[in-house]
This record gives structure tokens, sequence and C-alpha cells, in this order.
């Protein structure tokens, strides 16, 4: 297929008070993809900035940038979900306002679209962390179970898409959701990419905490064990999975706590206290969650005090 026959890829951006980084953002897009004009399209999902913001954004609307513009803050669930409804191309790449893809990925990205037509999940490399090389089959959902907490990089096929704003609606990980019942009916492709995706995300995690994402005092932790067990209440996943994804979960929820700790204490003990009120308030599963919850804490525990122990040994030699 000749470039620019077809809408093959729809870049949705969600999007709130940062007018000046996605102008950027958008530009740099704009020109990454020139050789594909008619072939992509770019959805901005503006959750009612103010005024001025909103007439920066406007800025960057063309025949292939589509700015939604939203009558009030839908929160970043809402506006994800009507962003992901108003895109028209084969397929759907999520990205932050704040996330960069470096010269050449989404180049990648097309040609391998134009030539593949792969139904399952892709996701881009980022610049830090995250890499699925090398993923053994019984590892592939609890991956995609922390990676898909990241938004940026997520390319789904649109006609594999199962859209139910009732998932989105209030939550702050919807694509969590999103992406696990996708690779559960349509799989997981690990394709290398020689470029990847420069993160925007740089605020520490006690900022992270009061910043325009709302997150709730248990950073969302609550949320995706939500999501574990209605995927295996309705038979989607097995015990099996929900245990070694919660583990994940548990071992990053505690590093949160840990790191939490060192830049405001107060926080963190609420933080805690959200997480164990939220675990208590699972009456069918509590016993199961907090029991590994405290087996998850307990582990990294001695690992934060094992290093410690070798940290003060250096210093002494």
């Amino acid at each position: 297929m000749k470039i620019g026959e077809k809408l093959i890829l729809s870049i949705c951006i969600p999007t709130f008070n940062n007018p000046d980084v996605i102008v950027e953002n958008v530009n740099k897009l704009k020109i990454q993809l020139s050789q594909y004009e008619g072939s992509f399209e770019i959805i901005i999902g503006e959750n009612f900035s103010n005024l001025e913001n909103r007439k920066k954004i406007l800025n960057v609307s063309s025949t292939n940038t589509k700015i939604i513009l939203h009558e009030s803050n839908l929160g970043f669930g809402s506006n994800l979900y009507k962003t992901m409804m108003e895109a028209s191309g084969d397929y759907i790449l999520l990205l932050g306002d704040d996330d960069f893809p470096q010269l050449g990925l989404l180049i990648e990205l097309m040609n391998f679209l134009n030539k593949k037509k792969d139904p399952r999940l892709i996701i881009l490399p980022l610049n830090k962390g995250f890499d699925p090389l090398n993923l053994k089959s019984k590892s592939i959902l609890p991956w995609i179970f922390m990676r898909s907490g990241s938004m940026m990089g997520l390319v789904f096929n649109r006609k594999s898409c199962t859209f139910d704003n009732s998932n989105f609606e209030q939550a702050l990980y919807p694509q969590v959701d999103l992406s696990m019942r996708y690779v559960i009916d349509n799989g997981f492709v690990n394709v290398k990419f020689n470029n990847f995706i420069i993160s925007g995300d740089v605020a520490t995690i006690n900022e992270k905490f009061y910043d325009k994402m709302q997150r709730p005092l248990d950073y969302g932790v609550l949320e995706r064990c939500k999501i574990l067990f209605k995927l295996y209440s309705e038979r989607k996943i097995n015990l099996k999975t929900v245990f070694l994804c919660l583990k994940k979960l548990f071992s990053w929820a505690i590093i949160i706590y840990f790191n939490l700790k060192k830049e405001n204490r107060i926080l963190s003990n609420r933080y805690l206290k959200a997480l164990l009120f939220g675990f208590f308030n699972n009456k069918k599963y509590f016993i199961f969650i907090i029991s590994l919850f405290f087996i998850v804490f307990l582990s990294q525990c001695l690992r934060v005090w094992y290093k410690s122990i070798i940290s003060t040994i250096f210093i002494k030699k």
C-alpha cells in the first residue's frame, strides 16, 4: 500500500494545562512523520485547560491534527476514552503530552504497521526501564500489567479494541485494564526498535502526589488491585497470574513508600495507611492480599537493610 492511501496511525494525546510542551511535541511529531502525510493523524484531548493555554494549543490545529475541547474537566480516564474514540486510523498510539519519541522511532513503527498488519499489542521502548526482551510466556501478563501503567508507547489495533466507558470513568490507570484485556484476547508482539520514547516524567515521588494527575492517596495501587480481581472474576486470568501481578505491584508500591519516606515521612505514613485500609475493605480477598503484601514488604525491608549494611562497609573501607 502506498503512503497516504490509508490512515494507518492515530496518535492520541490527552493533555491538561501543558500548552508549550504539547505544542513542541506535536510540531516534532509532524516533522518526524512528514513523509507519511495522509497516513497519520494526531488527536489531542484538551481537558478544560484555562483560556490562555487553550489558545496556545489551538495553534497546532491542522488537517492532520484534531483538537477535542471538553466543556469541563473530565478527569484523566474519561479524557483518554473520548480522545481514543475520535481515532480513525487502523492503529492507535498513546502518548503523554510531554513524552517525545526519538527521531526515527515513529518511522520504524509506521514501516512495521504498513507491512505486518499485526493485531497484537505493540509497546514502544522507553528511555528508562521496562525492557521486554527475553520475556518468558508466564511473565508476559505481569510485565504488561506493570508496563501499561505508563501510558506512553502503547499501540493497539483500533478494530480489535473493546472500549467500555465504565472502565475509564474516574480511573487513573484505565489503560492497564484495556491493555490486559487486549493482550488476553489478541496477544503481545515483542518488536525490536532501535529508538525509544524520551519520557517527560521528571517529578519526585512527593511532587507526583500533588500534580495535575490528581492521584489518590493510595497512588492508584488499589485501582490496579481492583482491575486484577475483576479480570479474575470474569475468568480472564487465573489465580497464579493474579499472584504474579500482585507481587510485582506490591514491590512497586513498597518502593514508592521507601522513596516517599525519604522526602515526606508524614505523607509516606498516610500512603501506607491508605493502602492497608483499602486492602482490609476488600472483604473477599483481604487475607490473600494482606498476606502477600506483608511478605513482599518484609522482603523489601531486608533488601533495604542489606544495601544499607553493604554501603556502610564500603564507606568505612
